[in-house]
């Protein structure tokens, strides 16, 4: 099984520095990069484990990290 890399510094390696300096500085950026982890923790767990009844939660849980990594994405460009 291929495993892919998540971690929001792999995803975003252009903004490093800018997401280290949010999250000092951001309660809710800080918040929403806990999410991001939290999710792709869960997310990596229910992939070694897979069966048909997870799907729902596997497909759910992968829309919610992509939604924050959309927002935190539309902040760090912003800031």
């Amino acid at each position: 099984m291929i495993r892919w890399n998540h971690d929001i510094y792999h995803e975003l390696p252009e903004y490093k520095e800018k997401i280290d300096q949010l999250i000092g500085q951001d309660p809710h950026f800080s918040t929403l990069i806990d999410r991001y982890h939290d999710i792709t923790h869960q997310l990596d767990g229910m992939n070694r484990h897979v069966n048909a009844s997870d799907a729902t939660d596997l497909y759910t849980l992968k829309r919610q990290r992509l939604q924050i990594k959309d927002t935190l994405f539309t902040q760090l460009r912003s800031s």
